[in-house]
């Protein structure tokens, strides 16, 4: 047992709580859920859009319509653009900070943490047509 552990259990006695509730308290704190399928099929539809982009093509978006790039445009941006619809449908920022959330910061911010950790689902939900 870590000698940290032992530390807040001590701490847990000293206080009269019992050492399962305080588990439970510290792993529901810092435990990290694993993200639900639809968040992999957001995330996958954006990997898709950025392989294409890559590729040297032009982004079709789900209902097959060309979208143009924008001037000076980041790729990751386009990405979000090309399927915005489809995105603001199924991903929903949650406002921690500020009462007004901007939708690409916090899309993309969820794609690049999510790509660390995931990269096999996200990958292999961006070969799949939607």
């Amino acid at each position: 047992m870590n000698k940290d552990w032992k530390k807040v259990l001590k701490l847990a006695k000293e206080l009269k709580y019992n050492p399962n509730d305080v588990y439970n308290i510290v792993r529901g704190h810092y435990y990290h859920k694993h993200p639900n399928y639809l968040t992999f099929i957001v995330l996958g539809l954006i990997k898709k859009n950025l392989t294409t982009i890559e590729s040297g093509k032009e982004i079709r978006n789900t209902e097959g319509i060309t979208i143009k790039r924008k001037k000076g445009e980041e790729d990751i941006h386009y990405a979000i653009r090309a399927d915005e619809h489809f995105f603001r449908e199924y991903y929903k920022p949650k406002p921690i900070f500020r009462e007004k959330v901007d939708f690409y910061k916090s899309l993309t911010r969820k794609y690049k943490d999510a790509y660390k950790k995931y990269p096999r689902e996200i990958n292999s939900h961006s070969k799949t047509d939607y």
